[in-house]
């Protein structure tokens, strides 16, 4: 009977919370440089980029090298369907602490997990549990990931690119906490470093133009969790990837992923029988759909304009789920560009809800007088790095 409260609870915490002091302000290099997102895919990456006046813009996309793509597909045999849990401590690095902190402490989100009813588990995505001995992977794996990600960089390279320090990385569902440590080392060798990890269905709904915090759950309305779900058809699989909104400001990295043949696949098994392939999807769909309950679902992926998917998507359930594309986001870039946006208004916000002093204030500003209009220049780049 008690848990009828906890809404109630949550609110005054969170009001009180709101009204006090934020402490500190975001300094002029957090506010003014763009910050990069990038996606790592087995094959390929790619590369977008968001501004402190909000706007975002997909710089491209690469073929991972030779080796490369043998480490990805190495990395996900030896993965056997791990996922990132801690990779800050476990790789022996300092995450930004505004990531942390949300309107409930991370140590009280912990003590909910202990105390919580499995029932309600499923519609709270509390912090996971520490991850057992790290692995032993070599250096040739670092060289591997910083090729491919320092080729993009300098395929898109420009004064804004150049000049950002911050990057917000999206990786594949299965990538444990030490195949991470690879790649922290990967990016610090770009002159970079990792600010977030974001999933796909996340940096998906951000890059439409959603606040995260408008889909509901069926316990306690937004901003309280909601399940929202990626579709992503590629050439090599279909894959469902599934996590939920914030809760009390801690983000997880958790995936429920669910895994189908892909375009090429498809076309094999089915011989150009397109009637038989949208009907097997639809099936796939349906069932996926019954094992996770999304709320919301976003198609992504290149090949998602495909007609067999398109012909499959409209005649099985999750027809009702689309979330909207106001903005017209192209579906295969919208996973790197909310991947940049996320980093970007990570680095810009506290990570809990505050009230800014007039010195902070005036920090706002002189960001929007550095950047502009047209998003960021080295000048101010070397004021912020030299003033503050």
């Amino acid at each position: 009977m008690y848990l009828h409260a906890i809404p109630l609870v949550l609110l005054v915490v969170g009001w009180t919370l709101a009204t006090r002091d934020c402490g500190r302000c975001i300094p002029l290099e957090d506010l003014v440089p763009p910050a990069l997102g990038i996606l790592l895919e087995t094959s390929e990456i790619s590369l977008a980029i968001a501004f402190h006046n909000g706007t975002t813009s997909h710089l491209g996309s690469i073929a991972g090298s030779p080796e490369y793509q043998d480490l990805m597909f190495r990395f996900q045999k030896e993965s056997k369907g791990g996922q990132l849990q801690d990779p800050w401590n476990n790789c022996n690095r300092k995450a930004d602490s505004r990531a942390e902190v949300g309107f409930l402490p991370k140590s009280l989100i912990l003590m909910l997990e202990r105390v919580t009813p499995n029932w309600l588990s499923q519609y709270v995505d509390f912090p996971p549990r520490p991850p057992a001995k790290a692995q032993n992977l070599s250096g040739e794996d670092t060289d591997a990931l910083y090729g491919t990600i320092q080729a993009l960089l300098d395929l898109k390279k420009s004064a804004d690119n150049s000049t950002s320090r911050k990057i917000g990385v999206v990786i594949p569902e299965w990538f444990t906490d030490w195949q991470a440590c690879k790649l922290f080392d990967a990016v610090d060798l770009t002159g970079k470093s990792v600010q977030s990890f974001e999933t796909y269905p996340e940096s998906a709904f951000t890059a439409f133009g959603y606040p995260l915090c408008q889909v509901d759950s069926e316990w306690m309305p937004c901003p309280a969790p909601g399940r929202i779900m990626t579709l992503n058809y590629a050439l090599d699989a279909l894959t469902a990837a599934m996590t939920q909104t914030p809760f009390g400001g801690y983000t997880s990295l958790k995936y429920d992923t669910t895994t189908a043949f892909g375009h090429d696949r498809l076309s094999q098994k089915f011989q150009g029988d397109e009637e038989a392939a949208s009907q097997a999807m639809v099936a796939w769909i349906d069932v996926v759909l019954e094992k996770h309950k999304p709320h919301k679902v976003i198609l992504v992926g290149k090949m998602t304009r495909d007609p067999v998917f398109q012909r499959a998507v409209s005649e099985s359930k999750v027809s009702a789920l689309i979330v909207p594309n106001p903005a017209g986001i192209e579906l295969e870039n919208a996973v790197a560009l909310g991947a940049a946006r996320l980093t970007k208004d990570k680095l810009e916000s506290y990570g809990m809800d505050c009230i800014e002093d007039d010195e902070c204030e005036k920090i706002r500003r002189k960001a929007d007088e550095l950047s502009g209009s047209s998003g960021f220049t080295d000048r101010a780049y070397d004021f912020a790095r030299t003033e503050l």
